[in-house]
């Protein structure tokens, strides 16, 4: 490939990253009612075309069609910012003629995806029953009775745990964190309004206005514990069709956002920076160097010309911030400390780099003067440095969020490096079993876990002294948190169990055998093959890898039961155009690490690689 194909190619895989947009001012505010196909930026999707715009409204699911699941989500409203309040109103119908309706939607806002696909695929598998999100909130209508243990609800879940449920039908309430309503969910094709209000100081409320127009109060003031807003957050609506169908149309949106108050330092300040960086943001060559952010927090613009960043408090003047560089109110400008020495935009490199092992950095104005600097000690790799909230404390940052506020996790301590040692490897089982796992050696630090494919947090459950019984097909995800400083390194273990047509194969008292090598996908319960998308848009699913090679000692065969080539954390997706659609589809497979991240690994004896086919 010759030099101007490579640039070409190397600009599309590692565009411009280091200029950032200044977040808006302005309560967000977004309003659809979807006379026309939406150009605003919001999109809507269904895996069986149950998903349209009819009569001025949109009609997500359709009776009459099982197996619908379909979305509908609106553009980031407040860039760059947190909320602190919102307002959601929408009318919705439902009807169904005659027959069993089922399942239900959802209003979500947390971490959802701007790919499209997205909204049919795993984040939206189960809609009524919220979106899959971290820290989001998702407001749950589950119009499904089925007349014995499941009675239709509304449900209101924080980072995917109930924090109240009312039953829309006489049933007798589970449990304390439920009231009970009288009355089911009416399908009679009735136009109904709903608003959902959510203030980080109160909590929660949802009414709804029913046929007669009186608005009824159906949560109010509810607490939402687990529930963080953060930037780039999304509005979307999920809803889905199991066995039975129904009509759930939706139309007249409006959504009000009261975003936080920006952070104000008095003029441009370094407010992070990372200086082992693993990967977690590339510069426009793909390289993973260190970062400087600088954020200009007051409300007028500031030019750079005469400033300087240093990483030796004796050499304030070591590399000039470049002259035509302008940071706008509360924008964030990434800079490069990778010693490339660049200062054509809009990527900006110093003639220094900031050492992993410790050292100084520091911000010095057109009139010399040190406005902001850091004295740091070793650092961690992807886990950031810098200030955090209105106290602008200083600390270890969890997560690095360059060019937008700073959030999360913050610790005066850097990570725990002393990761969790199990009992067993992951791979194939046939029986249940209890994982135990080693306690801490470090003093203080405490073991949590997960088990639905996230990353422990700091309040995720504590490991139990006596082990977690595993008896279906499980992920566990866990990390030592020290009592002073940041969750250390994630450890997976992932167990598919066998059923009896694999370990006792065509009745034959065998398991199952191949002269082939054997690999075993389980997504546990993410529908892969309908992860919508063209070519080149279909996202990753998060799913466990087996590989089992032939044997010698089994004659050359590869047994489902025997000794495991390699286990692993993968993503994949459906690969090809027209391929896509054979019977046998052909799949893009990533072998990952516990960020997700490209893990080379070997399989079958083969040189070590990440991606295959």
């Amino acid at each position: 490939m010759n030099a101007p194909a490579l640039s070409r190619l190397r600009d599309w895989l590692c565009p411009a990253v280091a200029l950032f947009l200044a977040p808006s001012l302005f309560a967000g505010s977004y309003s659809q009612n979807f006379d026309a196909t939406p150009t605003d930026g919001s999109a809507f999707a269904s895996n069986n075309n149950s998903a349209s715009i009819v009569g001025g409204q949109l009609k997500l699911t359709t009776a009459g069609l099982t197996g619908s699941v379909a979305g509908f989500r609106v553009p980031d409203l407040d860039p760059g910012r947190e909320l602190v309040e919102f307002t959601v109103d929408y009318d919705v119908t439902l009807y169904l003629s005659s027959g069993t309706p089922a399942d239900g939607y959802s209003v979500n806002f947390g971490a959802i995806s701007s790919n499209n696909a997205d909204l049919i695929g795993g984040q939206n598998g189960l809609p009524e029953e919220g979106m899959t999100m971290v820290n989001g909130l998702s407001v749950c209508f589950d119009t499904y009775d089925n007349g014995g243990g499941e009675a239709s609800s509304i449900d209101a879940k924080a980072n995917g745990t109930t924090v109240r449920g009312v039953y829309m039908e006489s049933a007798s309430s589970p449990g304390g964190a439920w009231t009970r309503a009288g009355g089911s969910y009416p399908f009679d094709n009735v136009k109904r309004h709903v608003k959902i209000h959510w203030e980080a100081n109160t909590g929660l409320d949802v009414t709804i206005t029913g046929s007669n127009g009186s608005p009824a109060a159906v949560m109010t003031d509810v607490p939402t514990p687990g529930f963080v807003t953060s930037q780039g957050n999304l509005f979307a609506w999920g809803a889905r069709t199991g066995g039975a169908t129904e009509d759930m149309i939706m139309d007249n949106v409006v959504i009000t956002t009261v975003p936080s108050v920006p952070i104000t330092t008095g003029g441009p300040v370094i407010s992070e920076f990372l200086a082992d960086n693993g990967g977690s943001l590339l510069d426009e060559n793909c390289d993973s160097g260190p970062w400087i952010e600088i954020y200009n927090g007051q409300a007028t613009a500031q030019n750079m010309a005469g400033w300087f960043l240093t990483d030796d408090a004796a050499v304030p003047n070591k590399w000039a911030l470049p002259a035509g560089l302008t940071i706008q109110p509360y924008q964030y400008q990434i800079v490069w400390a990778d010693s490339k020495n660049r200062t054509t935009a809009p990527n900006y490199h110093t003639n220094f780099t900031l050492s992993k092992t410790g050292g100084y950095v520091g911000l010095v104005n057109a009139a010399s003067t040190v406005v902001s600097s850091y004295s740091f000690a070793p650092q961690s790799k992807d886990i950031s440095y810098g200030k955090l909230g209105v106290a602008q404390t200083t600390g270890f940052l969890a997560v690095p969020t360059p060019g937008v506020k700073n959030s999360g996790i913050q610790s005066d301590g850097p990570p725990i490096a002393e990761e969790p040692v199990f009992s067993r490897v992951g791979g194939l089982v046939t029986s249940s079993f209890t994982l135990t796992m080693d306690p801490p050696v470090t003093a203080g630090a405490v073991a949590r876990y997960t088990t639905d494919n996230t990353a422990p947090t700091s309040s995720s459950p504590v490991w139990p002294a006596g082990g977690v019984s595993i008896s279906v097909s499980s992920t566990i995800r866990a990390r030592y948190f020290p009592a002073v400083g940041l969750g250390g390194p994630v450890v997976s273990r992932s167990f598919t169990f066998l059923d009896s047509t694999l370990t006792n194969y065509n009745g034959t008292g065998q398991p199952f055998s191949s002269n082939l090598p054997i690999i075993v996908f389980n997504s546990f319960g993410t529908d892969i093959d309908n992860a919508g998308g063209s070519p080149g848009q279909r996202p990753f699913r998060s799913i466990y890898a087996v590989t089992l090679n032939t044997e010698a000692v089994n004659g050359n065969k590869a047994v489902i039961t025997g000794p495991v080539d390699m286990q692993n954390r993968c993503g994949v997706h459906v690969r090809g155009e027209t391929s896509a659609g054979f019977p046998q589809r052909p799949y893009a497979w990533e072998i990952w690490d516990n960020e997700e991240q490209d893990k080379a690994v070997s399989i079958f004896g083969w040189p070590a690689e990440s991606d295959f086919v």
